[in-house]
């Protein structure tokens, strides 16, 4: 498995191999640590230099950082995918009982403490410690574990969080290091409840030759015709997007997909997208629909979209349906051209003011996830900011996504947006296209916005700068896609959790 920037995809496949047949006990990852040399701007900035920053010919530019640890010693986010999987503790729950399994071969886990916490929705509920295990290398123990009866909400998740860390210190840990954790979900029955409250009121319609506008209490709403885009929502005289949702398939190349300053990358993913011109997809004529319904008005923005010889290379249709409390379900459907098998991904994106920095969602974390690199990912509630989304990979690439989410917020000193969706989404201070620019960290200026992107799929990540590309069944190919959200605005300080539940 080839380390060089984003990469390590499918090492849970790997691991599913090496656990399924015993003649297979491992592998080799390529490498260690970057070597990028560390150097300073003229202006005082630092970065990590590569061949090629001092005249060197020939060079082979950033090939030299294939590290899963940076040239600066912090772990690169795949090195948490590493130690997920190697873990030598596995746990099963069968609703009573834990059935811990000692994955080592030649210790027991006496030297192991662990704990259990029940989780619902990513809020801890109860918590407690497990019994001392003195479990044989490769033996099976039970553990009666007795969970407080609760029942929680509609729609709400419930997971037991099982974790193993060093009683002690060793020679190459502290004490408290973890060593494992297993999540596990959690059948709970649910409360009996009332039907939820949405707010009452009117819809006001109104349509010019250029714009649809949609108005209710609080709040207010414009779509262009010419672009066929929301260009404005405004809620309790808060702007909340500066640029409305539109298709989205590419992203900042991962050196995986290809290595941008090098030539004979036609085979590499990047070098078919760049033919193909995945990166200047040209929007055609928007078709705006308008109709109205019993306590809704529902907004359909259909386009089309080219690329190099295909003038319909992806059909973009986004079905918007407005209701009096500012809520705003949007429905995509994206026809994917046959000649177009392999994108680099499938979503749309969206610009929110400068301001909106806090960020939260429910869904895989604490690290970035991606279809085929998730098992170091649980599910739980995190909090964060957009600014510390960046991973500063030596040569700027895609980073930062999110997978298996639930919803995601994004917050501003005064309102925030929840997205509710089962899909994967990130939020930036830099677009793809500033990534795929950009040679050196220090190439990058943050900008003022937040670009939110929401996506049926990225495509995984695979390891194919040196070794198997992306498998298929981790590709976004031809045909019919959909993804649908919920955009819910909130007042900043309000918890987004709740809001994305009612």
């Amino acid at each position: 498995s080839h380390a060089m920037g984003n990469s390590n995809g499918s090492l849970s496949d790997y691991w599913e191999a090496f656990e399924a047949h015993h003649g297979l006990q491992g592998g080799f990852i390529w490498e260690w640590v970057d070597h990028g040399i560390a150097q300073v701007t003229a202006d005082g900035r630092p970065f990590m230099a590569y061949g090629g920053d001092f005249g060197d010919t020939p060079n082979d530019l950033n090939f030299c950082c294939d590290g899963i640890v940076g040239a600066d010693r912090v772990p690169h986010p795949a090195l948490w995918e590493f130690k997920t999987l190697a873990q030598p503790v596995a746990v099963a729950w069968d609703g009573e009982r834990l059935e811990v399994t000692n994955k080592r071969d030649f210790t027991t886990l006496a030297n192991l403490s662990g704990t259990w916490s029940l989780e619902v929705d990513g809020r801890t509920v109860a918590e407690g410690l497990l019994p001392r295990l003195t479990t044989a290398p490769g033996a099976t123990e039970s553990v009666a574990l007795d969970l407080p009866k609760l029942e929680i909400e509609v729609g709400q998740e419930a997971f037991l969080m099982v974790r193993f860390a060093l009683s002690g210190a060793t020679v190459w840990a502290a004490a408290g290091h973890e060593l494992a954790w297993a999540q596990l979900p959690v059948s709970l029955p649910f409360k009996a409840s009332a039907p939820a409250e949405r707010m009452a009121g009117t819809l006001v319609l109104a349509q010019t030759d250029e714009t649809v506008r949609v108005s209710g209490e609080g709040f207010e709403l414009t779509f262009s015709k010419t672009s066929g885009t929301l260009d404005r929502y405004l809620w309790r005289n808060h702007p909340l997007v500066l640029e409305g949702p539109r298709l989205q398939v590419w992203r900042g190349a991962t050196d995986n997909d290809g290595i941008k300053g090098w030539s004979n990358q036609d085979a590499k993913p990047l070098g078919r997208w760049l033919a193909a011109g995945l990166d200047a997809l040209v929007p055609g004529i928007a078709r705006v629909e308008v109709a109205e319904a019993p306590g809704s008005v529902v907004v359909t923005l259909s386009q089309a979209w080219a690329c190099a010889d295909l003038a319909k290379a992806i059909t973009h249709r986004q079905d918007y349906t407005i209701t009096p409390d500012g809520r705003i379900a949007v429905t995509n459907r994206f026809e994917v051209a046959a000649e177009l098998p392999d994108l680099p991904r499938l979503g749309i994106t969206l610009a929110l003011p400068e301001g909106f920095e806090r960020m939260a969602w429910f869904g895989r974390g604490p690290g970035d996830t991606y279809v085929d690199r998730k098992a170091a990912g649980w599910i739980g509630r995190f909090e964060s900011t957009v600014t510390d989304q960046y991973v500063p990979y030596v040569l700027p690439q895609e980073h930062g996504n999110r997978a298996d989410l639930r919803w995601m917020a994004v917050e501003g000193s005064e309102a925030g947006l929840v997205f509710v969706a089962h899909c994967e989404g990130s939020a930036s201070h830099y677009t793809p296209a500033d990534l795929f620019a950009a040679k050196h960290t220090t190439d990058l200026t943050p900008r003022a916005e937040t670009w939110v992107s929401l996506d049926v799929r990225q495509r995984g990540l695979g390891t194919a700068s040196c070794g198997p590309d992306t498998l298929d069944r981790y590709k976004i190919g031809a045909g019919v896609h959909v993804l649908s959200y919920e955009i819910r605005p909130y007042a900043a300080g309000d918890d987004p959790g709740v809001v994305a539940r009612s």
